[in-house]
């Protein structure tokens, strides 16, 4: 008896403001359309804890009330990532930017008054099981370079647990799960901002890779801001650069990724020189 061959099957649709893709290979199409609804399903209840594009979400009840009581196991784990790559990074990973990006976003100038600094920094935020707490009144949290990674990890795994083996989760940031059916690695293109040719092409095989931009994005429309801030001066980038982190963890190689856009080219080869786990591509 001939076996069923491996079909892909798709979704499309939203994620933090992006557009995503996920493909998952199988013999069993019932089966893996039905494990697409629930990685649809945990892509919605994360976004409504982390998406600063849903009014309600709780970073934006975070946000308002400066305290969010009882987090669960996400927001923890999530924390405690961006803990570790802000020290990995040396401050320059910090959710507190977004205080920044709505005075550059409501006075669409780079000229950032001193005492905006002060009301900045991951030591504003204080988290535990019973909250999470930001301490300046002033302050506010985006977690716009992180999330689509954790979200890429968690779809990912929700793929893994139900035996998929073949799949590629395109969720802002891309993840492998194993290889191509074709038995190769699956091959992700590197495109510039505005530049229709590809800059560059890797092979993924159980890894993830993020890449960002620093003006992949703009602050104002006549785009003169970029999107990254740097938390120590805060100023946008004005340097066109683009980053690209291979990793094991998509959540990983998305903060690493914005991150390291405000690195200069010797911070940079001692970052790899000192983090040999890691891929870094600068184009």
């Amino acid at each position: 008896m001939a076996s069923h061959p491996m079909l892909p099957v798709r979704w499309s649709g939203y994620l933090l403001g992006s557009t995503g893709n996920l493909t998952l290979y199988s013999k069993d199409s019932q089966h893996a359309k039905k494990t697409l609804r629930f990685v649809f399903n945990e892509i919605q209840r994360l976004e409504q804890k982390f998406s600063l594009y849903l009014a309600d979400s709780e970073i934006n009840q975070l946000n308002q009330h400066k305290v969010l009581l009882n987090p669960n196991s996400d927001w923890l784990d999530l924390l405690d990532r961006i803990r570790t790559i802000h020290n990995q990074t040396h401050g320059l990973f910090d959710p507190t930017i977004q205080t920044l990006w709505n005075f550059h976003k409501n006075s669409k100038t780079q000229d950032l008054p001193l005492e905006s600094l002060s009301k900045i920094g991951w030591h504003q935020i204080h988290y535990s099981k019973s909250e999470i707490r930001i301490l300046n009144k002033d302050c506010e949290i985006s977690l716009n370079g992180i999330a689509q990674g954790y979200i890429t990890d968690k779809a990912t795994d929700i793929l893994k647990n139900e035996g998929f083996q073949n799949a590629l989760v395109e969720l802002g940031e891309t993840k492998a799960l194993g290889q191509h059916p074709k038995q190769r690695p699956f091959q992700i293109g590197i495109q510039k901002p505005k530049n229709e040719t590809l800059e560059k092409t890797i092979e993924l095989n159980n890894q993830a890779i993020a890449t960002s931009s620093s003006f992949g994005s703009y602050l104002l429309e006549n785009e003169q801001l970029g999107h990254i801030i740097n938390p120590t001066t805060g100023k946008t980038v004005s340097k066109e650069k683009t980053i690209s982190v291979i990793a094991d963890s998509a959540t990983t190689a998305d903060a690493l990724s914005t991150a390291l856009i405000l690195f200069n080219d010797d911070k940079i080869k001692t970052f790899k020189s000192e983090h040999t786990y890691y891929n870094i591509i600068a184009t």
